[in-house]
């Protein structure tokens, strides 16, 4: 039996509530997303889709497989996944790009 990616939706108003609220942590080959939501198991894969919405672009989409999960707010450090980004298309991959050198 073929298991299918979770499609997950990230829905931001703009690039800078991304970063201040949700978006906790953007590189090259990954981030970590704070999120409410029931977490995916570890090595478990998902499709994603990041929509700014402040933004007439289509969404940035990819896949990524969760890495680790911190299943609490420990501190200051909200809960939420690490992401590593398994599959982006040229163009994903540059969007990805570009938000990672203005996280700089």
């Amino acid at each position: 039996m073929a298991v299918h990616p979770k499609k997950v939706d990230f829905r931001f108003l703009n690039f800078l509530d991304a970063k201040n609220t949700h978006i906790i942590t953007l590189r090259r080959g990954g981030m970590f997303v704070a999120t409410s939501h029931y977490p995916p198991h570890i090595d478990s894969v998902i499709n994603f889709e990041m929509h700014l919405l402040d933004q007439d672009t289509d969404p940035i989409c990819g896949q990524a497989m969760v890495r680790w999960v911190r299943q609490e707010n420990e501190g200051t450090r909200p809960k939420g996944v690490g992401l590593e980004f398994i599959k982006l298309d040229e163009q994903n991959s540059q969007r990805i790009q570009s938000l990672w050198d203005s996280f700089r």
